[in-house]
């Protein structure tokens, strides 16, 4: 693990930063500091549960990555690289992921309610039973990504690929597909 610096991150000191920054997200009295580990190389790092609410992750290299069940909420990962994360169950409420790379990630039963997805990869994603209200998808590979059972109302998928996105058993009341590009479902409530 290294930072965007260069520098070697150590086990020890990462276990330290997201200390600190959990003491900064807690309790509003200034105490602690907020987590930026913006580019760092956290290659399969396992960040599984950590609560990271806040965090500034923009254009970190996560690939392969374990972050099951931890808290992203309102984390900044702008163009970060989560190519075959694994996010089962992980809180991604109001997250900026714009740009990122999430090829071939498992994202199943993930709450993206509200997030940033601009222009987001997540072709061949696993995105089952993901909570995803109000997200927006504008722009966003989804091609070959599995959407099945998923919490898509009110989402905005504008100019979304869409090729082969499995939507089956899919909530997509009030979703807006218009100008999305090969979109199929069985779903009853598919309106452009």
């Amino acid at each position: 693990m290294k930072t965007s610096n260069e520098h070697e991150l150590t086990a020890d000191h990462l276990t330290e930063l997201i200390r600190l920054h959990q003491e900064w997200a807690g309790n509003g009295e200034g105490r602690g500091k907020r987590l930026d580990l913006s580019g760092a190389d956290l290659e399969g790092v396992n960040l599984e549960g950590a609560r990271l609410a806040g965090a500034i992750l923009a254009g970190a290299d996560l690939r392969g990555a374990r972050l099951l069940r931890a808290d992203l909420s309102g984390a900044d990962l702008r163009g970060a690289v989560l190519a075959g994360t694994k996010l089962v169950g992980a809180n991604l409420t109001e997250a900026d992921l714009g740009g990122a790379d999430l090829r071939g990630a498992n994202m199943e039963a993930v709450n993206l309610t509200g997030a940033n997805l601009h222009f987001v990869n997540l072709s061949n994603s696993n995105l089952k039973k993901a909570n995803a209200v109000e997200a927006d998808f504008r722009g966003a590979n989804l091609t070959g990504a599995k959407l099945t059972g998923a919490n898509l109302m009110r989402a905005n998928f504008w100019q979304a690929q869409m090729a082969g996105a499995d939507l089956n058993d899919a909530d997509l009341l009030g979703t807006k597909l218009l100008s999305a590009h090969n979109v199929r479902s069985s779903a009853p409530a598919l309106t452009a």
